[in-house]
């Protein structure tokens, strides 16, 4: 009787003492009917954050990784913080943008005071930011400082800033 092989596993997978991983997204469900809206103008990324933003009693950072359309891919909120500050590192950023297979991307934070008026700390980001995106080639939109009923769009003050 002929003796059945059992097929072998590749062995570049089992070779090395280093386990395989995979990343894997996990969408939420959308409800049916659902389109993802595409980002035209700061007004329009106004409409789309300001919802994540506009009653958190401390500052939050929220992403939204954009195809090359600029169709809205996730919402992340990627920070929370303090009533003064967020930190939220650009690898951080940057890697969420990757993982979701984004091409563009926007940022957008609050302002707890009411105030979006950006600090120079916000500015500071946003420059360092757009320079790390450049290395990846992915494109920084826009930097969004939402207040109590007004936004300021840093790249339209500061265009100079996203290159």
């Amino acid at each position: 009787m002929a003796r059945r092989r059992t097929p072998r596993k590749p062995t570049w997978i089992y070779s090395a003492s280093v386990p395989l991983v995979r990343l894997s997204v996990v969408r939420e469900p959308e409800p049916p009917g659902y389109r993802r809206p595409v980002i035209t103008s700061p007004e329009n990324a106004s409409s789309v954050v300001r919802p994540l933003l506009e009653n958190a009693a401390t500052e939050h950072m929220v992403l939204l990784p954009l195809s090359t359309s600029h169709r809205v891919l996730g919402a992340c909120i990627c920070g929370i913080g303090s009533v003064d500050e967020c930190t939220v590192s650009h690898a951080d950023i940057l890697r969420h943008v990757l993982v979701l297979g984004g091409r563009a991307f926007l940022i957008a934070h609050n302002h707890p005071s009411g105030d979006p008026e950006p600090s120079s700390g916000d500015i500071e980001y946003t420059r360092t930011l757009s320079a790390a995106s450049k290395l990846l080639s992915l494109r920084f939109l826009d930097h969004l400082v939402v207040g109590a009923d007004r936004y300021v769009s840093i790249r339209d003050r500061w265009p100079s800033l996203f290159g």
